[in-house]
């Protein structure tokens, strides 16, 4: 059986989210930084949201419409922003502290887009 190709590139995502957070955590336990807290913590958000971007293929896959999309769309934007400044920071590069809060909306977005895509969708 074929993914859908909105499907298979979230599915991709999903994949290539949770590979970052291993590496992420692999370098916050053993590379000299400035701040390795903040490297875990970019680990566990990207670790976090590697499922609910294989829970967006699959939605996307099954049901169709605009939702689960929507959703891996704010969850990838937020992972960018959340856990690109957190890993930029913990590497000791200075990052301006608003895309963190952005992003932080932005998975929150990506969590209610996913929850509203369990409701039928409308002919």
């Amino acid at each position: 059986m074929t993914l859908r190709l909105g499907a298979r590139s979230w599915l991709v995502a999903a994949g290539l989210c949770g590979a970052a957070g291993v590496a992420l955590a692999a370098a916050a336990a053993h590379a000299p930084l400035s701040d390795p807290a903040l490297l875990e913590r970019a680990a566990e958000f990207m670790l976090i949201h590697a499922p609910a971007l294989s829970a967006c293929a699959w939605l996307a896959d099954r049901r169709g419409g605009t939702l689960p999309h929507l959703s891996g769309l704010a969850f990838l934007a937020g992972l960018v922003l959340f856990s690109g400044t957190l890993a930029l920071r913990g590497w000791g590069v200075g990052v301006p502290a608003g895309p963190a809060p952005a992003g932080g909306f932005a998975l929150i977005a990506g969590w209610l887009l996913l929850a509203g895509s369990a409701f039928p969708r409308r002919s």
